[in-house]
């Protein structure tokens, strides 16, 4: 019979073995931090976008001639793996017109990067846009 000053027992805590997936208590129990969620920085819009990939230049026609052929198909994953199959296939000749296009595409951004990026430069005492911006956030705090 039991008593009032009886101790009851918790059930024993088994430590988890090599083969066993359950994690022990005190390990289950930890919780990792999450990342913050933070304010994404603006872009600039006049930033030059990125040249597409000879496989995206080969998407884009491919879409067409696909939706011409297949009208009944409406599914965009259908398309997409219709056209990778056929990039898998095509040979490095095949592929070669689009990746000179896309060569001709990445030397246009090469050059348009580097104009923008002189003129982001150029517009302050060689600090770029978002220094700039810094400074002059910090210089309204302090006026505060």
């Amino acid at each position: 019979m039991k008593g009032i000053n009886s101790v009851v027992s918790a059930p024993a805590i088994v430590p988890a073995t090599k083969d066993s997936k359950r994690k022990p208590a005190a390990a289950s129990k930890e919780k990792k931090p999450k990342k913050a969620k933070g304010v994404a920085a603006k872009k600039d819009p006049n930033l030059p976008k990125r040249p597409p990939t000879p496989f995206f230049l080969f998407m884009s026609e491919f879409r067409q001639e696909y939706k011409k052929a297949n009208p009944d198909v409406k599914g965009v994953g259908a398309v997409a793996k219709a056209g990778g199959e056929k990039w898998k296939s095509m040979t490095d000749n095949d592929k070669k017109a689009y990746t000179n296009k896309a060569a001709l595409l990445k030397a246009a951004y090469a050059k348009d990067l580097a104009e923008y990026e002189e003129t982001q430069t150029a517009e302050g005492s060689g600090e770029t846009k978002s220094e700039m911006t810094e400074d002059a956030d910090q210089s309204t705090l302090d006026d505060m």
